[in-house]
């Protein structure tokens, strides 16, 4: 019932619970929502204190809460992540701006002092009854401030939080994993009052927080994301929120045992054909991500390979050979937020080298010389072929082992197992087409068509390419 009126249903039971349990601080912040008293009023009574109501006057109360129509004016509202790391004390992404839990509860400590720092306006007010001790204040909790602007909003907390979140999620999605957590409790201010406080509260778990390294990786994504997305918040097309959505699926999918992380990543693929205008979605794997895959492989092949070598620089015994090694790193490697990356054409030409060096009897070595045979011109067609095979045995695997789980057919984790790394990976790489389209103004159908455009023409072209780099890189897409 609560849900059919478009209120927030976590919001509706507290209120309605602190009213029946005649709680007198409760009872004085559903009053401050129905407009009742202002935000000075709200005493702050020990929290055993009774309010005196008769049961009347709390059933009538609920019954004002339950139908309470929206209001009118300009929606803020306060929702908190924990799990993240020392990041930025601010981050704006557009209406989402993001702050540090332990930077705000020092700016609030010096509201009204020469010099103090800025804080919004819903919370500049000393005299009201939020304390700075309502707020997160932890290590590795970050609070949201979702500004939704004018207008008349029954349920702004799942509004809000839905926007939040969407931002959080692709921020995640473009690192690999989102190790933030969404925490119970929010706040929500109209013109700068505030009419609701949902206490604060971290889930309590055994896991630990993001580190630095990650945390710089998500700064750095937030702030590109501040400009990509800044002409589609708030998210209200339809279809970008399904991809936002999907992205959520695939991300819950990598934490599930290997059952559950099938389905939900041939869910992502499911929407996202529908999307395409291609089903079913093996059809539209099969058309638009097959050649993506195999030379997604190609790619993380070399990098491997690569990676490793520099990684063991320090380890040659050979002078020249090391320095020749820590050269190459600081020549081919890029650091970046979170990470690095490295060029793969510099790293491909070093093979001659990588092979010299490193003894073909120990497991790098074997991987150079490994590499050296594959990527040759004469070699890549054949390697192309025989990925494309075993797509195909994959994907039929992956076919056989959702419909038994969508039919109640035998199947156990071990099969699921053996295609859960392919179907995520498929999984990501079609979220990434759909994503970079719509941030680019396009449907998924086109983003799609587009892309697929690009791959068949590195994939015909790999056969007759004057080089292996050529072969492998082709066209800038």
């Amino acid at each position: 019932m609560v849900r059919e009126g478009d209120h927030d249903a976590e919001q509706m039971s507290r209120h309605l619970v602190g009213v029946l349990a005649n709680q007198a601080y409760q009872v004085s912040l559903a009053r401050l929502w129905l407009g009742d008293i202002s935000e000075g009023q709200v005493p702050r009574p020990l929290p055993a204190t009774d309010a005196a109501l008769t049961e009347m006057q709390q059933l009538k109360l609920c019954e004002r809460l339950l139908t309470k129509p929206a209001t009118q004016g300009h929606y803020v509202v306060w929702i908190a992540f924990d799990l993240a790391g020392n990041g930025r004390y601010t981050q704006d992404v557009g209406p989402v701006s993001f702050y540090k839990a332990q930077w705000l509860q020092l700016a609030l400590s010096q509201r009204g002092r020469p010099g103090s720092m800025p804080v919004p306006s819903e919370l500049q007010s000393t005299e009201g009854f939020v304390r700075p001790s309502d707020l997160p204040d932890g290590a590795g909790e970050v609070l949201a401030r979702v500004d939704l602007g004018t207008g008349a909003w029954t349920d702004p907390v799942r509004v809000a939080t839905e926007q939040a979140e969407a931002v959080v999620a692709l921020a995640g999605f473009n690192i690999g994993e989102t190790h933030w957590r969404r925490m119970m409790g929010y706040l929500v201010a109209v013109d700068d009052r505030v009419e609701v406080l949902g206490g604060f509260e971290a889930v309590r778990a055994n896991v630990h927080r993001a580190n630095d390294i990650y945390q710089d990786a998500m700064d750095a994504e937030l702030a590109d994301l501040s400009t990509k997305l800044r002409a589609h918040l708030p998210i209200t097309d339809p279809e970008f929120s399904e991809v936002v959505k999907a992205v959520h699926w695939w991300e819950q999918a990598r934490k599930q045992p290997p059952l559950a992380a099938v389905l939900l990543h041939v869910r992502v693929l499911e929407l996202l054909s529908q999307r395409a205008g291609v089903t079913p979605w093996q059809q539209y794997v099969d058309e638009f991500q097959q050649a993506r895959w195999v030379r997604h492989l190609m790619m993380q092949r070399l990098h491997g390979v690569i990676d490793a070598c520099l990684s063991r620089a320090q380890l040659i015994a050979n002078q020249p050979d090391r320095d020749y090694l820590q050269e190459l790193s600081r020549r081919i490697t890029t650091y970046q937020p979170g990470g690095y990356a490295l060029d793969l054409r510099e790293g491909f030409n070093a093979l001659p080298n990588l092979v010299r060096i490193f003894d073909p009897h120990d497991n790098i070595g074997r991987r150079v010389q490994d590499a050296v045979s594959r990527f040759t011109l004469s070699a890549l067609p054949a390697w192309l072929a025989d990925l494309e095979s075993e797509w195909e045995l994959t994907l039929g695997r992956l076919r056989r082992v959702r419909n038994a789980l969508a039919h109640g057919g035998p199947v156990d984790d071990d099969s699921a197992e053996t295609v859960r790394v392919f179907v995520e990976q498929v999984a990501r790489l079609s979220l990434a087409v759909a994503l970079q389209g719509l941030l680019e103004a396009k449907t998924v159908a086109v983003a799609n068509q587009e892309r697929k455009q690009w791959i068949d023409r590195w994939k015909a072209a790999l056969p007759a390419a004057a080089n292996v780099p050529d072969a492998l890189f082709g066209p800038t897409p």
